[in-house]
Formats: C-alpha cells, sequence, structure tokens
C-alpha cells in the first residue's frame, strides 16, 4: 500500500490583524478555598482552585475570535517577531482639549498608568494566539516595530490591538 504525503500549505513571511475592543490587561489567577479547616455545607474539605478573572477569558476569546479569520493554516514551531500596538481610548480630560486631543492623535501624548501596564497587555495577546498562531508563546524571541511605530500604548478615537506577527526561518 502506496502512503500519499499531503503537501502542507504554504506558510505566510508574516501576518497583520487587528482586534477591535478596549484592551484588558491579563489578570492575575485567582486562589479561593485556601482558609483552613473550611467546609462546604455537606462537612466537606474546601480544596482550593485557580481560576482566571471573567473580564480576562473574555478578552481573550475576543482577540482569538477576531483573529481566526486571518490565522496561518497550522501553529507555527519556529522563532517569531511579534509587534504589538495598543491604542486606547482618550479620558475625557484629553479629549476635550483641542491642544492635548490634537498631541494624543499624533502620537506626542502616550497613555501611562498602573492600571493597563503593557506587559500584562501583550501576556493577554500572547496566551489567546497560543495554539492558534504558534504552539507557545516562548516562541517569541523579539518585539518589533509595526508601521514603523514602536511597540506600546496610544491614544485614539477608535479602541483597538494591531498585530503583526512575524514568522522567521527555522534553524
Amino acid at each position: 500500500m502506496r502512503v500519499r504525503r499531503v503537501k502542507e500549505p504554504p506558510y505566510p513571511k508574516e501576518i497583520r490583524t487587528t482586534v477591535y475592543g478596549h484592551a484588558i490587561p491579563k489578570a492575575r489567577a485567582r486562589v479561593v478555598g485556601t482558609r483552613r479547616n473550611q467546609k462546604t455545607k455537606a462537612g466537606e474539605d474546601i480544596k482550593p482552585h485557580s481560576f482566571t478573572p471573567k473580564t480576562t477569558v473574555e478578552w481573550e476569546a475576543s482577540i482569538y475570535g477576531q483573529t481566526l479569520a486571518d490565522k496561518p493554516p497550522y501553529p507555527y514551531e519556529g522563532p517569531i517577531q511579534l509587534g504589538v500596538l495598543f491604542f486606547r481610548r482618550m479620558p475625557k480630560a484629553i479629549a476635550g482639549n483641542k491642544a492635548k486631543r490634537a498631541r494624543a492623535l499624533a502620537f506626542e501624548l502616550m497613555p501611562a498608568g498602573a492600571r493597563d501596564d503593557y506587559d500584562n497587555m501583550i501576556k493577554a495577546v500572547k496566551d489567546a494566539l497560543n495554539g492558534l498562531y504558534w504552539l507557545d508563546d516562548g516562541q517569541v524571541v523579539q518585539y518589533i516595530p509595526v508601521d514603523g511605530m514602536h511597540p506600546g500604548k496610544y491614544y485614539s478615537d477608535v479602541p483597538r490591538v494591531e498585530i503583526l506577527v512575524r514568522f522567521l526561518p527555522q534553524g
């Protein structure tokens, strides 16, 4: 019996995609049921367990769903360069001030704050694309600019995340 080899579809050099919506930073997993001698109504001991907060799960599902149409034929196994731009909605204090608004739209004024930490925002994107674009986010070897803009957070009238995935040759 002859075995026919199926030719794998050609792999793209890079993929660009946009996810619309307000980016949510990856939240830490929560652990519950850790008090000693804590019992259920039936009298059983409560075993500690962890869960990912609902907002994180929903945002990662949104990223996954919006990037499905642009996904590669199968998850990549080699090294990857990743560029991610987060465009945040302007706060009222900036949007209402013409000078500040113009600076924000020219990317001279950038969002800063502990609530939307860039590292945690990029973790949500990387985790959402695990198994879809690549096997494991540990394959990302470098963060790269997207259309000449450095990876980071910017203001815009349209909240979105622009993603550039560049697949490097293996070996």
